[in-house]
């Protein structure tokens, strides 16, 4: 399926923190679903929005963080480490309304573009029963030769996706 629609990536900005976290949101079933108050769901969701973004901060400096856009409208996040080997996918997530529209498979792509410019594999982790696991196959990610799925629904797998063959010269990923 192809993206229906003009998608574009920008900058995400301090201004795009509501919808960051609506989007975190969107992906934490497991945390909506708790038989809490409303209020304190919601004050749940924003403490782990923060504390994960604290921990990619932490982790992945000088990653990338962008909004994904659909006509113009915000429908989700990319975030990628351009480390000197490898291009890392540290975040990427769509609204709900917006899977299964080729979306991903249009960001990714680009991702998988630069990647193949620099020479370099792409990586990402992915939750064990993450349905997006299909979409990362179809475009050539495999578990790695570590990569142990692990016990429940927290476990996740580390994929790669070598570098296409090219000169073999690997450049700066900067």
């Amino acid at each position: 399926m192809t993206a229906r629609g003009a998608v574009a990536l920008r900058p995400a900005t301090a201004d795009d923190a509501p919808f960051l976290e609506r989007l975190y949101a969107s992906t934490r079933d497991d945390l909506l679903a708790l038989p809490l108050p409303v209020p304190a769901r919601t004050a749940l969701v924003a403490q782990q929005h923060r504390a994960r973004t604290q921990q990619h901060a932490a982790a992945y400096p000088d990653a990338s963080s962008q909004v994904v856009e659909l006509d113009g409208v915000a429908v989700g996040r990319l975030a990628v480490d351009h480390a000197e080997d490898e291009l890392r996918v540290v975040d990427v997530a769509l609204l709900p309304e917006h899977r299964g529209r080729g979306i991903g498979t249009t960001i990714l792509r680009s991702v998988l573009a630069r990647a193949d410019d620099l020479a370099v594999p792409v990586t990402l982790q992915v939750a064990a029963g993450n349905p997006a696991q299909r979409l990362y196959g179809r475009l050539g990610f495999r578990p790695t030769a570590d990569a142990q799925p692990g016990d429940g629904p927290a476990a996740y797998l580390t994929l790669l996706r070598p570098p296409r063959e090219g000169d073999g010269q690997a450049k700066t990923a900067s």
